[in-house]
């Protein structure tokens, strides 16, 4: 352990360093199997931050406890090589809010703890605990050490998961406790990798919905009354791989779910629902239209087997006492509809014009601003990407598909735009 600035703690499974109080390294330690040479969290990053928004009496504030954009900073105290506390200090924060790290075992546990110690009630009207995982892909980088951040956010079965890119593990788990569930989440643009996870978010989601975004979830806020307190909890774990993973979610209380073919189907699909996890009582709610067509035991899951009878979004809900958790499936026209709408479209929006050099070319739509895209019009896209419309995964993807699609179901108009694509626009177009 170090100054006030920097204290580190240390057990047989982690290695964690905390700057000013914040989260900022965290290594597996010598019990932990698996690669070394992952960061997991960006450098000037952090990992569970917190921001939160609070009504009380006539005014709202909102604070900011980051290592960017701080209003308050925190004030750390080492209780042993394992354990950490760290207070909120800031002159209008109307809560005292303390944060405390404790390494037992294979587990990192963070709790994050409320106390109205005023004379008036106080309103969280939206807290979140914030992660900025090392997803920063720069040139020059070992880019198999980076990770990318799986993000599960269902109530109170949410989980995080920041995982290599090459597929080795350990994998970090974060996971709430029994107290503590997530309902909202935001990506900031300019932070790739980073995540605020809403505890609460009875404010934060009003923007969004404002403009027209659809919420899956209930948004909570929550009172509390002067000398009042309320506990929420995270616990940081490692797991060898992703089946590992799927063990350590039912140890630590979660569900662990798997579904097939997958939650994008189409319709008049059967989707086998597969679940296992000791929440007691546990009751499905299927959205309308949707038929229960079998349950039965099968290798310690409880497997459903569902028919979804309605387009669009379809939620199942999975509920136990108090908890609840939800699982989104979207239903698709039956699959050759989509095969026939899609090369349709991709086929009426072709160029003909024999005076451009792109004649023939597939072209890229906009559907926010209803512009088609060629080398004269990029619209939104700028910079070095904007070979992206002619090229890559956007422009090579789609005579590819419409290839593979005239094999199973031919034609004559389609066939012909493909033939006008590699006649004019491959051949001495693309190719110079």
């Amino acid at each position: 352990m170090k100054d006030g600035q920097r204290i580190d703690l240390s057990s047989a499974c982690f290695q964690a360093g905390f700057q000013q109080g914040y989260l900022t390294e965290i290594h597996p330690g010598a019990a932990v199997r698996g690669v070394r040479d992952s960061d997991y969290i960006r450098k000037g990053g952090a990992l569970c931050g917190v921001t939160l928004t609070l009504a009380h009496g006539d005014k709202t504030s909102r604070h900011i406890l980051l290592p960017e954009g701080a209003t308050g900073q925190w004030r750390m105290e080492a209780r042993s090589s394992t354990q950490l506390v760290c207070t909120a200090e800031e002159d209008t924060l109307p809560l005292h809010l303390e944060q405390q790290w404790y390494m037992k075992g294979e587990v990192l546990r963070m709790t994050l703890r409320l106390m109205n110690a005023g004379e008036d009630t106080v309103c969280v009207e939206d807290l979140a605990l914030c992660f900025t995982a090392d997803s920063d892909f720069s040139w020059g980088c070992n880019a198999a050490a980076r990770v990318i951040g799986h993000f599960g956010l269902s109530g109170h079965n949410s989980h995080l998961l920041l995982e290599r890119c090459d597929g080795q593990g350990p994998i970090l788990m974060v996971l709430p406790d029994e107290r503590t569930h997530l309902e909202y989440f935001e990506q900031p643009e300019k932070n790739k990798g980073s995540l605020a996870a809403y505890i609460h978010s009875g404010l934060a989601r009003q923007e969004a919905e404002q403009a027209g975004a659809r919420m899956h979830l209930p948004a909570t806020t929550l009172h509390l009354a002067p000398g009042e307190s309320r506990e929420y909890g995270l616990r940081l774990l490692w797991a060898e791989d992703r089946v590992q993973a799927r063990e350590k979610l039912v140890r630590f209380g979660l569900m662990d779910v798997q579904v097939l073919p997958g939650m994008t189907v189409p319709e008049q699909t059967d989707v086998l629902v597969a679940l296992r996890g000791n929440w007691p009582e546990l009751a499905l709610t299927l959205p309308e239209g949707c038929e229960q067509l079998d349950a039965r035991e099968r290798g310690g899951y409880r497997v459903y087997r569902l028919r979804f009878g309605r387009l669009g979004e379809n939620t199942l809900w999975l509920r136990s006492g108090d908890r609840y958790a939800n699982l989104e499936f979207f239903v698709t026209e039956k699959l050759q509809t989509l095969l026939e709408k899609r090369g349709a479209f991709i086929a009426s929006h072709q160029v003909k014009d024999e005076s451009l050099w792109y004649d023939g070319l597939l072209a890229e739509w906009n559907n926010e601003t209803a512009v088609q895209l060629g080398p004269d019009n990029y619209d939104k896209i700028g910079g070095w990407r904007i070979y992206e419309v002619t090229c890559d995964d956007p422009g090579l993807s789609k005579p590819a598909f419409l290839s593979s699609k005239l094999v199973e179901l031919p034609d004559p108009q389609q066939a012909a735009a493909l033939d006008r694509y590699v006649e004019c626009f491959v051949w001495g177009g693309l190719q110079c």
